[in-house]
């Protein structure tokens, strides 16, 4: 099957964990080697480089170290601490660190699918701030480069420092665009995959491309309260791989049986809504059980 699909990964801190789990589900349908072009914002940018490194166990144990300890790391410096000119209140060094040593960030981004980070570009007025979405091409960057992109797509305003670059002040995608979809459109792919994990997410804006899209969403999720959003509980990790490896597992088999992908270039819009299904989101999954359901082996990426 000659299929090019794109990637859309939004963030949602935490919640990115539902994004390893539809991942594992769109490796058991076979569709894994068919994602050509990947954008993510804040979260979603760094799901997106677990999804070209392929190694679904590795980025599942990265979950589990994290916690909001690490991610909300107390800055050494009390000046820097106050949530002026730009500063936030917690450092992301830690979290940055725990990246590198696990991603060989450079060779990840040594490929021709291309990927982007989006990030918001702030643009100052006389009254107040203004935000506008900065989309970085990050294909055959340095780590230093990589690094960059990605702290600027996930500075959250007050919680960690903006981002510089070339003279330029980022901060997180949220502000602008946390489901970047703009940057794919100009290549040719024949589908879009988003899996979205806010309450800002559009469907009528997904709904309007001339494409076949497959739309991830859970309503459980992203009509959950936002502070879960900072809650890196190993507990709510398991959950929310378990909730989008069946999500996606569910609407993977229903888009085949539909023959969804044989109509390329057509308007059609897939999510479980739409589809009028319903699912058991209370099923809860293991790590073992969705690997030995999905079939997943690391080789074969």
């Amino acid at each position: 099957m000659s299929l090019k699909i794109g990637l859309v990964l939004s963030g949602g801190g935490a919640r990115g964990a539902y994004q390893l789990g539809v991942m594992f589900a769109i490796y058991k349908h076979g569709f894994y080697r068919h994602v050509q072009a990947l954008s993510g914002a804040s979260i979603g940018s760094l799901m997106c480089l677990a999804f070209l490194d392929g190694d679904l166990i590795k980025t599942y144990n990265l979950w589990k170290k994290i916690s909001p300890e690490l991610v909300l790391a107390a800055k050494d410096n009390y000046r820097s601490r106050v949530p002026f000119k730009g500063r936030g209140i917690f450092s992301n060094y830690a979290i940055k660190q725990l990246i590198t040593d696990n991603y060989d960030l450079e060779r990840l981004v040594n490929t021709k699918k291309p990927l982007y980070f989006a990030t918001s570009q702030i643009k100052r007025k006389i009254i107040k701030k203004e935000y506008e979405a900065k989309y970085f091409l990050v294909n055959y960057k340095s780590e230093i480069e990589i690094i960059q992109y990605l702290l600027a797509s996930s500075a959250i305003p007050y919680i960690f420092d903006r981002v510089n670059i070339e003279y330029e002040s980022y901060t997180d995608a949220l502000k602008s665009d946390s489901e970047p979809i703009s940057p794919l459109l100009q290549y040719n792919i024949d589908c879009i995959f988003v899996i979205p994990l806010t309450s800002a997410h559009s469907v009528e804006r997904f709904k309007a491309l001339k494409m076949p899209i497959i739309d991830f969403m859970s309503e459980r999720l992203i009509t959950s309260p936002i502070i879960n959003m900072i809650d890196f509980d190993s507990r709510k990790i398991d959950e929310y791989i378990s909730l989008g490896y069946c999500i996606g597992d569910t609407l993977l088999k229903e888009a085949v049986n539909r023959n969804f992908f044989s109509r390329k270039k057509t308007t059609q819009y897939l999510s479980l809504k739409s589809a009028g299904i319903t699912i058991d989101v209370d099923r809860k999954l293991t790590l073992k059980e969705i690997i030995e359901d999905s079939n997943y082996k690391r080789r074969h990426i």
